[in-house]
């Protein structure tokens, strides 16, 4: 909520620590292949939430401020794809409907994308934070088991350390893992839907 006041600077900053890589790689599945396009719809959607973000509600609703924010990306996406992808069209094809064109893009269920996207983006931005909560050993262990898919036994021999040691380690990311996603949803409005995988 403290997004609400578009005076307090460091929550925004923080923001779009969190929320830019999503938007920006959202466009990227949708379309905006060059990276012009893509800081267009990065910069015009920070300019659109500053517009409307003071007077959302939020509501708790997993929906709100996703659905918010994801309405709000996928206009800009569209904006720059017909901007960028119907010139050309236009050029070669002056009769086509452009109109109809602008909503098509190389994926063929964006919502289904953005809702995928949504939440790597919350599980990456939480494996940041807690990367500094630990000991580099427990984030290397659980790196090497639980991402990479190695196994236990030679994640430990690598590491010096007992097996046991490493799905010690992978039920402590994992918690706190879920603690940090609780805390970066809570930041605006919404709840967990799920839980990370490999609980």
């Amino acid at each position: 909520q403290d997004l609400r006041n578009l005076g307090n600077h460091e929550r925004w900053a923080e923001f779009h620590s969190i929320y830019a890589p999503l938007i920006v790689r959202f466009a990227q599945k949708t379309g905006c292949t060059d990276v012009t396009a893509q800081r267009e719809v990065l910069q015009e959607t920070m300019i659109s939430l500053t517009r409307v973000l003071p007077g959302f509600r939020y509501d708790g609703k997993l929906s709100g401020f996703r659905g918010l924010l994801y309405t709000i990306v996928r206009n800009h996406v569209r904006s720059a794809w017909r901007r960028r992808g119907a010139l050309r069209l236009q050029a070669d094809l002056p009769d086509w409907d452009l109109e109809a064109v602008s909503d098509r893009s190389p994926e063929a269920n964006p919502e289904a994308m953005w809702e995928k996207l949504w939440r790597q983006n919350l599980l990456l931005r939480a494996l940041e934070r807690v990367r500094k909560q630990v000991l580099g050993t427990t984030y290397e262990s659980f790196m090497a088991y639980v991402i990479e898919g190695r196994p236990a036994v030679r994640v430990a021999q690598e590491l010096g350390i007992e097996v046991n040691a490493v799905h010690q380690h992978r039920h402590r990311m994992v918690r706190l893992l879920r603690e940090q996603v609780r805390l970066l949803q809570g930041d605006v409005g919404e709840t967990m839907d799920g839980e990370p995988h490999g609980t």
